[in-house]
């Protein structure tokens, strides 16, 4: 029973019930001004929206272009950044120590890295030589020398046109991974025109083209090489002696790449890829001009988008003394690092030759070496540079080294109180997606 059923008096029933009706009243006109200013307020941000929704539409109408930004991994706070060309030297420099004269391995990293923000580096260092012969185990921090190939390449930017390519971003470089080959994907041969789009009328039908495509496999090669020291060298200072193991067992090395890299050799199946110059014959060298204009004029019928040059030093010295009419023609260029506004290499690992390669096509496979040693084996001195006694192309063994022609000397490291330091590189494979993406002559001036 409501209250205004309680009451029984018909004059105060009928005042009450007035009461409530005027209270009722009363809120429903305030909730009514609520919502009719509520309306009021949506009503003046109609024209805003509208605009915001015209601005949005524009928007979505227009292409898209997207970027992604890969961050470098992040470093210990505080630490220096690891070279892997220097952690690899100084780990071999370590372990040679520890095998010859018993030195702590930590002593002689702590010599090679004695500064607090060099941790780091020495922890990696100290893992390198845990296991050298197993650079794909977690004990030799893999993850670390996998992620830092190019820093390891871009480390050898100054003596070696590999390392050089990668620093200036001519080529970037793959990494076999698990894989014994690479596809990379092609225009075939004598496809220009082929997926040429048409001129179609409103209406027409729009014709269908089709592309030849094709495919250059890099293979996986080896590159190796033992070096034989003397103990003696382990009574070196220390930072001489890492110099020294560095300088033997991978700057050498990497001229080795290079030589085969700018060359015209002939691939070796399942021992040597080809050289990037073996499917095009030399220009021929008529004077500076003229030759600069033959390169270029090259790359321009391939259609190359990234091209650079390579040249011996002596060829540098010709063109940046170049003059005419008294005038030094490319040495202010060739200064700010260009010549014709081509970027070029300067290297002594390459001979008498002027090349020009387009990086777009250019695709390198390479690897950060293993290195690992031994004071306790025999070695057989047969070289492969073609001069008795060698290998050439077959296997040499103790057992018929004197079998050669002269017979080959066989040493024992442990009774010459010697140590044997082995660099290998894994996965090393190049190749060109066009022969014509490269040209080159030997100079005349």
């Amino acid at each position: 029973m409501s209250k205004l059923e309680k009451i029984t008096d018909p004059r105060i029933k009928k005042a009450a019930e007035s009461e409530a009706n005027a209270r009722w009243a009363e809120a429903f006109i305030d909730d009514t001004d609520v919502k009719i200013a509520d309306a009021k307020a949506a009503a003046a941000r109609v024209p805003a929206l509208e605009a915001s929704v015209k601005t949005l539409e524009k928007a979505l109408a227009r292409p898209q272009t997207l970027s992604a930004t890969l961050q470098e991994p992040p470093k210990p706070k505080g630490q220096k950044r690891v070279d892997v060309t220097k952690a690899k030297a100084n780990a071999a420099t370590a372990e040679f120590k520890r095998f010859v004269k018993q030195t702590p391995v930590d002593d002689t990293l702590r010599e090679l890295y004695p500064r607090d923000d060099h941790r780091f580096a020495r922890n990696v260092a100290r893992k390198m030589m845990v296991n050298p012969a197993t650079t794909t185990s977690a004990t030799w921090a893999a993850e670390l020398v996998r992620s830092d190939v190019l820093g390891y390449w871009k480390a050898q930017a100054p003596t070696s046109i590999i390392g050089a390519i990668v620093d200036r971003g001519f080529a970037v470089p793959l990494e076999f991974g698990p894989n014994n080959s690479l596809v990379v994907p092609k225009r075939g041969a004598v496809d220009d025109g082929n997926a040429t789009a048409h001129w179609v009328p409103e209406g027409d039908t729009i014709p269908v083209v089709q592309a030849r495509m094709g495919s250059v496999a890099l293979m996986r090669h080896k590159l190796a090489a033992i070096s034989v020291f003397s103990n003696e060298l382990a009574e070196t200072s220390t930072p001489n002696i890492a110099a020294v193991i560095e300088d033997a067992t991978m700057t050498d090395t990497s001229v080795a790449l290079d030589q085969a890299l700018i060359s015209a050799d002939s691939a070796i199946a399942g021992k040597r890829p080809a050289g990037i110059l073996s499917a095009t014959a030399p220009l021929t060298s008529t004077g500076i001009v003229d030759d600069l204009k033959a390169l270029l004029h090259a790359m321009a019928k391939a259609r190359s988008r990234r091209p650079f040059f390579v040249m011996d030093p002596a060829t540098h010295l010709e063109l940046l003394l170049y003059t005419e009419l008294g005038q030094f023609v490319f040495r202010d260029e060739m200064s700010a690092g260009a010549i014709l506004g081509v970027p070029f290499i300067v290297s002594s690992n390459l001979d008498s030759k002027l090349v020009i390669i387009d990086g777009a096509a250019l695709f390198l496979a390479v690897s950060v070496p293993r290195i690992d040693l031994s004071g306790s084996t025999s070695i057989v001195l047969a070289s492969a540079d073609g001069v008795e006694p060698s290998m050439h192309d077959k296997n040499i063994h103790i057992s018929d080294a004197a079998d050669t022609l002269p017979p080959a000397k066989v040493v024992s490291t442990f009774q010459t109180n010697a140590t044997a330091i082995r660099t290998v590189y894994d996965d090393i494979g190049w190749a060109l997606v066009s022969p014509d993406a490269a040209a080159w002559l030997v100079p005349s001036w």
